[in-house]
């Protein structure tokens, strides 16, 4: 299962960008559902060690499991289970082959375009440009952008595109107006940053959909007014997106600086699943200080992700606890259940569903609790909800009422 939800979360990130239509995903989603099943009855039948494949022996067996060879009708076994795992890689891999690929996205004059239809006041958050000197400020540089849509997202009035399918444009080299297109928004935020030592650059543009720039602002700044200029960037844009918006709720911690650049280090490591040094770098941050909420947060999905021993999942526990503490509405915190309840053992995939759609229903673009609630509907065997969730998976990004019609 965790092989299978890594193998999705890599699709999820690339395939857009290399332009592999969303029918490969499902395709994949398919796979991995139907090849649970026989991995388990497998699992349940041999065990795989040094000497090779052997039968499980049961508890009462006296023949030790070293000695116990495979029999005739074992190896019928596993020629059947060799073939079902070939037939669902062939399907796989005839699926990804086959996915209808959508109409491209054009911007030359005369020529047809074929574009989602745009939410109304809807922006789209770009990774914004390490032009530092040193390449590791690269999640520095990930890490502002991404507070910036966080900070957006929590603009009521606003409709802005999750993350996974705006950094998917990273390095893309496509412009605006296919972006602009491809996304189906009104706006795209793009921007740049320089850091050495505690001098900050940060430059920032708004452009319409076709391109044309309707706000631009450069911040020459100290380290230390980090926040002060992703506030400003924030409310600038929503400004010039939206004519009407609730107000942004102030943010009830003021991070310690050198805290929050591993908190940044980390959460980008935790996106590229190097998850030791992710671990690491949030550790870290939460040690310098301790009321980040944020960081226990993400450090307690990284402590989830593969297969964590009865002291993760309750130090996980802890984090989770802490930092909705700290901050009873933080999102991300409440995503994390989602997956302890998934990872608990046993497992609770009707706890772990209920919790996906809450979030859901506040942020139908994250896609960390979208692939969560798969594989907790998975586990209970609503294959028929997976096929819908997967069909549907474009119009669950943006409208969460939807997601109550799955059931």
């Amino acid at each position: 299962m965790v092989c299978a939800w890594l193998l999705l979360q890599v699709a999820d990130v690339l395939f857009p960008g290399f332009g592999i239509p969303e029918g490969a995903i499902r395709a994949l989603v398919w796979a991995a559902v139907l090849g649970f099943p026989v991995a388990l009855v497998f699992g349940w039948l041999f065990d795989v060690g040094p000497d090779g494949i052997r039968r499980t022996l049961t508890e009462d067996a006296e023949v030790p499991a070293a000695a116990l060879g495979l029999q005739r009708s074992d190896y019928l076994i596993l020629a059947a289970f060799a073939a079902v795992a070939a037939a669902l890689v062939y399907q796989a891999a005839r699926g990804v082959l086959q996915a209808p690929v959508e109409q491209p996205v054009t911007t030359a004059p005369g020529e047809p375009r074929v574009a989602l239809e745009k939410l109304e006041n809807s922006i789209a958050v770009l990774p914004f440009e390490n032009i530092s000197d040193d390449p590791d400020n690269e999640y520095f540089c990930d890490g502002v952008s991404e507070e910036i849509l966080n900070q957006l997202s929590g603009i009521g009035g606003l409709n802005v595109i999750g993350r996974t399918s705006s950094f998917a444009f990273k390095d893309s080299g496509y412009g605006i107006a296919r972006i602009s297109a491809a996304l189906g928004v009104g706006y795209v935020l793009q921007g740049s940053v320089r850091k050495y030592g505690q001098q900050l650059r940060i430059a920032a543009q708004l452009l319409d959909e076709q391109g044309v720039q309707v706000w631009s602002q450069s911040f020459d700044r100290e380290l230390a007014d980090i926040f002060a200029i992703q506030s400003e960037i924030a409310e600038a844009v929503a400004g010039m997106v939206a004519s009407q918006l609730a107000p942004q709720p102030a943010r009830r911690h003021m991070p310690d600086l050198e805290a929050y650049e591993q908190f940044l280090n980390g959460r980008g490591l935790l996106h590229a699943r190097l998850l030791d040094q992710a671990r690491y770098a949030l550790q870290r941050a939460i040690e310098l200080d301790p009321e980040l909420a944020e960081a226990h947060a993400e450090l307690a999905i990284a402590r989830l992700i593969g297969s964590p021993t009865d002291e993760e999942l309750a130090e996980a526990n802890r984090l989770i606890e802490r930092a909705l503490e700290l901050e009873p509405k933080l999102l991300r915190a409440r995503a994390a259940r989602i997956l302890w309840y998934a990872q608990s053992n046993p497992g609770n995939p009707v706890a772990a569903e209920q919790a996906a759609r809450e979030v859901l229903a506040q942020d139908p673009n994250m896609t960390d609790a979208l692939l969560w609630l798969a594989g907790a509907l998975a586990e209970q065997g609503r294959l028929k909800v997976i096929g819908q969730l997967g069909a549907q998976a474009q119009d669950l990004s943006r409208n969460a009422k939807s997601l109550n019609a799955l059931r």
